[in-house]
């Protein structure tokens, strides 16, 4: 199953997330909006006092809410997506990132299965050994975004410690320091990340950190883009 993680107001990436996804079984999650505090207080106790912008904080309701949904639904496992993705390496390579996961979800609850951090030594990784690895978040550190990830239901259950069931909602009172969503998700699960892209990002503009489409978002993308195609010769050869 396939849950998309996705804001009303944005038609055109919810179209453009229903035609990639089209062959696959999917659920659109509707995202919680950081600035509406009606929004917010259906999923937190509390709200927390972040550090950063209302959209950090919306970003994180909103993979819980997801998460929370793969638990009521009884899922063994879930790949969470966000909606300004390009999904061409998933859909070609998707197998070998299947595999890899099944040979290690025993091990770990959560494959990180795309980061936006700018120094992309994680994939300069795999074009170095030629070889589809994972690693964990000590060896490879500030990997950022939650862009895509595989959580199995040992993870779901992880994060799901933190709701109050009789209340229904998540209380995490304490927690000032993680409330970023890939800092808190990666940390209190078991999180590995693979070492080839399966996403890439697109033109869609960031809805959390406007000043990171120049710095982060298109230095990441132009460099999958530049070396795809050695990447696609190096997964042909390990087919």
């Amino acid at each position: 199953m396939i849950y998309y993680i996705n804001m009303k107001k944005d038609k055109k990436r919810n179209k453009w997330m229903q035609k990639q996804l089209k062959n696959y079984s999917y659920k659109r999650i509707e995202a919680i909006d950081g600035k509406n505090k009606k929004q917010l207080s259906n999923i937190f106790i509390t709200l927390p006092k972040m550090k950063e912008n209302q959209g950090e904080l919306g970003c994180l309701a909103s993979h819980l809410k997801a998460i929370k949904t793969a638990y009521q639904n009884n899922l063994e496992e879930v790949l969470i997506l966000e909606d300004d993705l390009d999904l061409e390496l998933f859909h070609k390579y998707k197998d070998n990132l299947f595999k890899k996961w099944n040979e290690n979800r025993e091990k770990i609850n959560l494959i990180q299965i795309f980061t936006n951090s700018h120094s992309c030594k994680v994939y300069k990784d795999f074009l170095s050994k030629k070889e589809l690895n994972i690693y964990s978040l000590d060896e490879f550190k500030n990997m950022w975004g939650t862009q895509g990830y595989i959580i199995n239901k040992e993870g779901i259950n992880k994060i799901m410690e933190y709701y109050d069931i009789e209340k229904d909602i998540f209380d995490l009172d304490g927690f000032d320091n993680y409330l970023k969503a890939d800092v808190f998700l990666y940390s209190v699960c078991n999180t590995n990340i693979i070492n080839f892209p399966f996403l890439n990002l697109t033109k869609f503009p960031s809805n959390i950190h406007k000043n990171h489409d120049a710095i982060i978002r298109e230095p990441v993308m132009n460099f999958i883009n530049a070396n795809k195609k050695e990447m696609m010769e190096i997964m042909e050869k390990l087919n």
